[in-house]
């Protein structure tokens, strides 16, 4: 075992140096600690019209879904986050700022807004669209084929939800053991102690009378 010696006033002291395997990790990083300078920058609080924001809101929306889709992009589906997520999201929000928890919450409410008008059979998007082809051929689907359809799609669609809770549960077991080795980690550091420099024997006075003669 290795041991570091520390000396001070003519004394000794040896401390034990114990060596773990946890790796230091940044989670959550607004607990490590920083050291230095920055100039601070000028902030102005702008603020956006209503319209404006449900307006970016869904700009946001139809990106995220062209990202999800696009091979060149670096979102998947592993990203995706169901009632698990969320709820984890609104927490650590909520601890946060209330504005960003707003802001969430209708970032929310516009994607399942459109997600809901997507084409997909067990959508109200899947409904409308049955409905035009119904009406673009006169007459109604065979409702064999729209069961088929439903069935097929809400099988996926239950698929996707057990395997978004599973990886959410996953990703937040895995983040749960990352800040609990990052404590340990943090316990075991050493915490640097600036020893003083030794004080000067002053000579006695009868050493300094003697010292005059």
């Amino acid at each position: 075992m290795a041991q570091v010696t520390i000396g001070r006033n003519d004394a000794t002291q040896s401390i034990p140096l114990l060596f773990s395997s946890i790796r230091h990790r940044t989670v959550p990083p607004q607990t490590q600690p920083m050291v230095g300078f920055a100039i601070q920058d000028s902030i102005s609080i702008t603020h956006i019209p209503p319209l404006t924001q449900f307006n970016k809101q869904i700009d946001l929306t139809f990106r995220i879904l062209k990202a999800l889709f696009h091979p060149g992009s670096n979102i998947s589906v592993g990203h995706l986050s169901g009632p698990v997520g969320i709820v984890r999201v609104l927490s650590d929000l909520t601890q946060v700022d209330v504005r960003l928890l707003l802001a969430f919450l209708i970032l929310m409410n516009v994607n399942l807004g459109i997600l809901n008008l997507l084409p997909i059979p067990v959508l109200d998007g899947g409904h409308i669209l049955f409905a035009i082809i119904g009406k673009l051929r006169k007459k109604p689907l065979p409702l064999r084929i729209v069961a088929s359809l439903q069935a097929t799609f809400m099988i996926m669609l239950f698929g996707l939800i057990i395997f978004v809770i599973v990886k959410d549960s996953v990703r937040w077991h895995g983040d749960v053991r990352e800040e609990h080795d990052y404590e340990q980690y943090r316990k075991l550091a050493i915490k640097p102690q600036f020893l003083s420099a030794p004080e000067i024997p002053r000579p006695a006075p009868e050493d300094a009378q003697s010292a005059d003669q």
